[in-house]
């Protein structure tokens, strides 16, 4: 059975150490169970050379059992602390679709 999530996420893209915003969500969609990432219209702002953006991020689970919550600690939130240049600020709930 396939469980689709949506979570919204403030996210600082640095240019110098990871690229153009782009190049990084698209390192996002690479991660395992992401299927769309898209930037929330009019949340940009810049902070210490950041570019600052709210994301929307899907996600599937397949099989019973699964967590959304285990999804996010275990996959989803390692994944993205690797990619170079990608800041965390917050991170919002879980919803189902």
């Amino acid at each position: 059975m396939q469980h689709v999530y949506k979570i919204s996420m403030r996210l600082g893209f640095q240019k110098e150490r990871g690229g153009l915003a782009a190049e990084t969500l698209t390192e996002i969609r690479g991660i395992p169970g992401v299927t769309t990432v898209r930037i929330i219209p009019g949340s940009s702002s810049k902070e210490s050379g950041l570019n600052i953006q709210g994301v929307e991020m899907r996600f599937e689970i397949l099989g019973e059992g699964a967590s959304p919550k285990s999804y996010k600690n275990q996959t989803l939130l390692p994944e993205l602390r690797k990619i170079k240049g990608l800041v965390i600020y917050r991170v919002g709930l879980i919803e189902q679709i």
